[in-house]
């Protein structure tokens, strides 16, 4: 049990913090007078002025003390990131986790200040048709088929517009249909053992 410096209560070790460099590890006010004086007490309020746009913005203490520029957080994104991000983002292509190219977008950046990367075979297929593509998050809207199966092969002969998400999975269903068309006939096969379909070529050649 200890008694609480602030509204002279006993209450049990539990209700109070923990503070190394008193003599028994805790602190002299409970959690809940800690909790009421940080919210009665008011916090130091500091101005500055953007170097970028002028306008004078006001923040407490802490978030003061933290700065590194003079600049605000939309400008700070515009100013501040986007330069870094030049210097040291210098690839201009990569895989994603999904198995898709992504290209970087060359003097395009988000609100934050980071590069934007786009899909290769999106890319491809607007500059085809003149125009971006109507999609939105979740799958929704226009969609883009590679003919072969390889998301990395973006040839324009290879790329298919679907007009949404059923057009899309209806091109698939048709190799489905087709590839189970093929192990009746003999010409895939299915081994249990090791779970694996395989391609018989000499069923192939004879027929």
């Amino acid at each position: 049990m200890k008694i609480c410096s602030r509204c002279r209560k006993t209450k049990n070790l539990a209700e109070f913090g923990k503070d190394k460099y008193s003599k028994d590890g805790l602190r002299y006010q409970c959690k809940s007078c800690c909790n009421q004086a940080s919210k009665t007490k008011p916090r130091k309020k500091y101005k500055f002025t953007c170097d970028a746009c002028g306008i004078t913005k006001e923040v407490d203490y802490y978030s003061y003390k933290r700065r590194k520029t003079n600049f605000c957080l939309k400008c700070y994104a515009v100013n501040v990131q986007t330069g870094t991000r030049k210097n040291v983002n210098k690839e201009r292509s990569y895989i994603s986790s999904d198995g898709y190219r992504m290209v970087k977008m060359v003097g395009e950046y988000d609100s934050r200040g980071r590069q934007i990367y786009k899909r290769e075979h999106i890319l491809i297929i607007e500059n085809q048709i003149g125009r971006k593509i109507q999609t939105q998050r979740g799958g929704i809207g226009e969609q883009v088929h590679h003919v072969d199966g390889d998301k990395l092969n973006n040839n324009a002969d290879n790329l298919l517009l679907c007009k949404d998400t059923k057009h899309h999975k209806d091109i698939d269903c048709q190799l489905h249909e087709l590839a189970f068309e093929l192990v009746r006939n003999g010409i895939i096969t299915f081994s249990k053992e090791t779970e694996k379909y395989e391609i018989q070529w000499d069923n192939l050649k004879t027929q």
